[in-house]
């Protein structure tokens, strides 16, 4: 009996610990929004994940609707999510090195498995190229419908196979992709690998909050979201982060580009929304339609949101 409430009192004292550390982080990144202190993410390794998780639902049922079983299933359904994630990118690798076994490396070509398009967002630094493109677009802000006008197929075709030659970690030619391809194209490239990865950036299993968030203040909203986005890898954080950087800058300028912050949002949303053979195209068009606003604050408000949550990428 002695030894039993030893082991209680020990769990107990943990648990403690764990809360009282996952409280003074939230803690931290209310005070880091108000005085615009960054928020350093590496304080996550410093908590429970399990323990985390459940103090920033249970923060986030403050503000919607987690009634009856919605949390636990919500709870549940990342524990699942990270499973199912982990044994996609295990078959993913495994196939990769089957077929580099089976062809010659010299004759290794543009056709063969793409590590890229369709892959898990790649840890810990996220998808090289694909975030040199999105850098690359900030000096095109100022032109017409961009990331709304699709551009030429063949040339985003061709920028594809280009970008998915291995090893894809390294770094591109920037200056060479633009001067073959136009910004729409690269624009197009860069929906196209949001739209094809295993699931949305943002995750699915937090689309039933982000779908609550229309009604709430702006203030609300914003604090919302940063919970959402502190339950996300450290790698989709930062990888959102460029991506909102980029379409916040082409919002500023909507008066040259005619892309204001909710033509961005609705042209956007399906990309984000990933690739999910569960989901009906009914489903999804009710889904992109409900998260296009909160996709809408996210690029109006970006530098209040992300300044606490993202210290810098490298």
């Amino acid at each position: 009996r002695y030894r039993f409430q030893k082991t209680m009192d020990t769990s107990c004292s943990s648990l403690s610990s764990s809360l009282s550390a996952a409280s003074s982080m939230i803690e931290s990144v209310s005070v880091g929004q108000s005085s615009g202190t960054p928020f350093s993410a590496d304080l996550l390794d410093s908590v429970d994940h399990d323990t985390f998780t459940t103090y920033c639902w249970s923060l986030l049922s403050r503000h919607l609707d987690l009634s009856g079983d919605k949390l636990q299933q919500l709870l549940d359904e990342g524990k699942e999510h990270a499973t199912r994630n982990a044994t996609v990118s295990m078959m993913r690798s495994l196939g990769s090195l089957f077929s580099f076994a089976r062809k010659n490396s010299q004759t290794y070509s543009g056709t063969a498995i793409s590590q890229l398009f369709g892959a898990p967002l790649p840890e810990p630094n996220g998808p090289t190229r694909i975030l040199q493109l999105i850098e690359s677009l900030k000096k095109h802000v100022y032109v017409p419908g961009l990331f709304r006008v699709s551009g030429n197929k063949r040339r985003q075709d061709a920028l594809k196979s280009f970008l998915s030659e291995p090893p894809v970690e390294h770094l591109v030619d920037v200056p060479a992709v633009e001067s073959e391809y136009s910004p729409h194209d690269v624009a197009s490239v860069v929906k196209h690998y949001f739209a094809e990865l295993p699931d949305s950036i943002l995750q699915s299993k937090h689309f039933l909050a982000y779908e609550q968030i229309n009604d709430l203040q702006d203030l609300v909203k914003t604090e919302v979201i940063q919970l959402l986005l502190l339950l996300l890898p450290p790698v989709n954080r930062s990888t959102l982060f460029s991506l909102f950087q980029l379409l916040s800058l082409i919002a500023t300028n909507q008066d040259k580009n005619k892309m204001d912050s909710r033509n961005l949002a609705v042209v956007i949303t399906p990309n984000l929304c990933g690739h999910s053979k569960s989901c009906s195209s009914c489903q999804s068009a009710i889904t992109v339609s409900k998260l296009t606003p909160a996709v809408q604050h996210m690029i109006e408000h970006c530098d209040e949101i992300f300044q606490v949550l993202v210290t810098s990428i490298s």
